[in-house]
């Protein structure tokens, strides 16, 4: 079984509305969950389609969680969770879960990051296929250094990525902030 998920704050329910939306066209019965970061309740009746998850629900200290409310803002609290939102999904039973930002939208089927994060344990989404030029107005290698060289708005993990997101929750709990001049950008450098 395959699993699909996003994280939001109450502001982003129509991106995650869309997300939703084009992923039943492709998946009309896969379980699909939408993690809101500042809800208090479990009912959303936009998203009836999907399974709604709280911070609280996730597997993961709550002496961690509260630290992490109260240092993080709305957007580094989100990417924060993302470890912690797979491996609370990543159940025996479950074969991959894959994370998408809620601006995504499907237009066809994730199968090739399917099997390699079953076979590999995790498939990212590199920000660029080619390398990007040496010399010129914009070095695009050069941002990387910034923002990370995968884009984390796709991830997906299987059983053998487990290891994988005990070591990433555990930086992201202290290290998960967005200052690009800094040595960390929120999740995407982890």
């Amino acid at each position: 079984m395959d699993r699909l998920c996003t994280i939001i704050a109450q502001n982003y329910m129509p991106q995650a509305m869309a997300l939703l939306e084009s992923t039943r066209e492709i998946y009309p019965d896969i379980e699909f969950y939408v993690l809101i970061t500042d809800a208090t309740s479990r009912k959303q009746p936009l998203l009836e389609s999907a399974q709604v998850l709280l911070p609280t629900d996730l597997d993961i200290d709550p002496e961690w969680l509260a630290d992490m409310q109260s240092y993080y803002d709305p957007v580094e609290f989100a990417t924060s969770l993302k470890p912690f939102l797979l491996s609370t999904l990543l159940t025996p039973s479950v074969s991959t879960v894959t994370f998408l930002d809620p601006d995504i939208l499907l237009f066809s089927e994730l199968t090739q990051g399917f099997a390699a994060a079953k076979i590999s344990g995790i498939a990212l989404s590199p920000h660029r296929l080619t390398p990007a030029e040496l010399k010129g107005k914009k070095s695009g290698e050069l941002s990387f250094l910034k923002y990370g060289v995968f884009n984390l708005g796709y991830i997906c993990v299987g059983q053998l990525g487990r290891p994988m997101l005990e070591w990433w929750g555990a930086r992201l709990r202290w290290f998960c902030t967005r200052f690009p001049n800094d040595v960390i950008f929120t999740d995407q450098k982890w």
